[in-house]
């Protein structure tokens, strides 16, 4: 097991302004809008290998606020994680994020990692992700618990 989290000095989310989304879309000629509220927000991910090779996403936690170093130990406790890391938007550096991206990327293009159903908000994120967009922290906190995962 083996756990990343990732603070974001924002949160980001794709929501629709009514209940239904058919009538946005004939009201407003779009199904969602992204919605940023300028807050800290953290995600912890835990992920671990499978016996063919892959890896699998077990856990996805987040919060509202500062990232808290006994939330994530608790959560790499609780699971039995053998190794954790923790790092924040202003602390990682351009050069360590492409380097744990371009390690996503290539897990993603291999079909080697399993997202579990339940954790709707990680896929939406990673469908969504781009250096243009505004994120709330879970593609680089699943980056990084790969990136443990994989050394």
């Amino acid at each position: 097991m083996f756990v990343g989290a990732f603070e974001s000095n924002v949160v980001a989310e794709q929501v629709t302004s009514y209940g239904d989304m058919d009538k946005q879309i004939a009201t407003e000629n779009r199904p969602m809008e992204l919605r940023i509220c300028e807050e800290p927000f953290s995600v912890c991910i835990a992920v671990s290998k499978e016996s063919d090779g892959g890896l699998r996403v077990v856990q996805v936690e987040a919060r509202v606020g500062k990232m808290d170093k006994a939330w994530v130990k608790g959560i790499s406790k609780q699971l039995g994680a053998r190794s954790q890391i923790m790092s924040s938007y202003g602390l990682l550096r351009e050069d360590n994020k492409r380097n744990v991206m371009l390690k996503l990327r290539s897990i993603l293009e291999r079909h080697t990692l399993k997202v579990p159903n339940r954790y709707a908000k990680l896929a939406d994120e990673l469908l969504d992700h781009s250096y243009k967009n505004p994120s709330s922290g879970y593609v680089y906190a699943l980056a990084l618990a790969i990136d443990i995962a994989k050394n």
